[in-house]
Parts: structure tokens; C-alpha cells; sequence
């Protein structure tokens, strides 16, 4: 691909990336800018750790949202927060020993079977969630949903690679044709400024709700550098 076909993929993998990040903090109540903030540090922290060889970013995880959204709505952000820094820790944990113990053995223990199965199984669990979304506007869903599948099995060439941006453009230009789209929260929007900071609270509770989820999360992250070592058609140790 030359370097604007190059330029178009990646806005894809944005528009896709930044609507599954904001989607987290939308349905547990935390803030998106918050999220927004750590998800662009915690890529930073990693392209810097993998020196830049490893092509990922790291959004929210959607295997967060049950746990976070119950501690959020029962005790309170700062609770939640406290789940979030111990889930943290057992990332460290489990990066340490990884680190030790070497990649090989790693990639016997989460063969693609274990890792995709994972993958597949949080993505089965936020079915529910899209069926709730789509009934909103179900017309818009089915625009959305069609173009997705007719750009991905009939498309040719470089368009069969970018079915997201084509689904995104079409169904958003549906949506202000129809009256679907409200701009006022656009227009009014303080497009500078500070994201709420806030600090945690560690409570028993909730970090033996949130934190364990990290186990399965950490499965999910192998499986996904695996799957771009396989498309980078290389191996990465990392």
C-alpha cells in the first residue's frame, strides 16, 4: 500500500479504536476524557517499552465494563479506581514472571486455541450491549451493519480493507439526512481542557471484583501480539 492508502487503514484502526475507548467509560460512568488520557499514556509507555516494534494501541478493555460499572454505581468511582491500580499490579506481576520464564514458553501455554477462545468469548459477552444500543435507532444499526457487510464481501481491492470507514461515512451522513444527529453537544463543548482526576479509594471488595479480571485480560494481550506478529509475519518477543 502506498503511504495515503497507508494513512486511510490507520484512520480506520482510529475511528474503530476510539469508539470501542469511549464506549467503556460510557457504560461503567467513569470519565472518557480520563480515559481517553490513559489509554494515549499507556501506548506511549508501551511503544516505548517494545521500541516501536510492536504496531498496537491500547484502548479500554471490555472486559472491565461488568465489574467496574457494578463497584461504580454501588461504592463510587474512587472504589473502582482502587480495583483498577490492583489490576495493574497483577499486570506487573504477570509481565515479570513472563519476563523470566521467556516468550517461548508463554506461546506453548496460550496456544491461538486458548487466546482466541478468550477474544471470542468477551466479545460474545458484549452481544447484549449492541443489541441494547442498536434498539435505540435500529434502522441506523441495520444502515451501519450492511455497509460493513457489503464492503467486506463485495468490495474489491483497497476498499475490501476499510469496511469500518466506509460503514462509519455512510450510516453518519444517513444519520443527518434523517435528523438523527444532534450537533449542539458539539457546538457547545469546551474543546480545551483538564480531565477529572480521581484518586483511588482501596477497598477489599471492590479489588477482588476488578482486579482478577486481569488474568483474563493478560490471556486477551498475548493473543492479540501474537496475532500481529503473525501479520507482521515475524516473531515478537516481547
Amino acid at each position: 500500500m502506498n503511504r495515503k492508502q497507508n494513512l486511510v487503514v490507520g484512520l480506520q484502526h482510529f475511528l474503530s479504536m476510539f469508539g470501542a475507548t469511549i464506549l467503556v467509560p460510557l457504560l461503567t460512568g467513569l470519565p472518557v476524557e480520563l480515559a481517553l488520557l490513559a489509554s494515549g499514556v499507556g501506548t506511549l509507555i508501551f511503544h516505548f517499552i517494545t521500541e516501536h516494534k510492536v504496531p498496537a494501541y491500547l484502548g479500554s478493555s471490555f472486559a472491565f465494563i461488568a465489574p467496574i460499572a457494578m463497584i461504580v454505581s454501588n461504592q463510587g468511582i474512587p472504589q473502582a479506581m482502587g480495583g483498577v491500580f490492583f489490576a495493574g499490579l497483577v499486570y506487573v506481576g504477570l509481565s515479570t514472571i513472563i519476563r523470566y520464564i521467556g516468550t517461548d514458553l508463554v506461546r506453548q501455554l496460550f496456544s491461538p486455541i486458548v487466546t482466541g477462545s478468550i477474544i471470542i468469548l468477551i466479545g460474545l459477552s458484549l452481544a447484549g450491549v449492541a443489541v441494547e444500543q442498536s434498539a435505540n435507532n435500529p434502522f441506523l444499526a441495520f444502515v451501519a451493519v450492511s455497509f460493513v457487510i457489503f464492503s467486506a464481501v463485495f468490495s474489491k481491492g483497497f476498499f475490501k480493507l476499510i469496511p469500518i470507514v466506509i460503514a462509519l461515512v455512510a450510516s453518519y451522513i444517513f444519520a443527518l439526512i434523517l435528523g438523527f444527529v444532534d450537533l449542539s453537544p458539539f457546538i457547545e463543548a469546551n474543546f480545551i481542557g483538564l480531565p477529572r482526576i480521581y484518586l483511588p479509594s482501596f477497598d477489599f471488595n471492590a479489588i477482588m471484583i476488578i482486579a482478577p479480571v486481569a488474568f483474563v485480560t493478560a490471556i486477551e494481550h498475548v493473543g492479540d501480539v501474537l496475532a500481529i506478529g503473525g501479520i507482521m509475519v515475524r516473531k515478537i518477543n516481547y
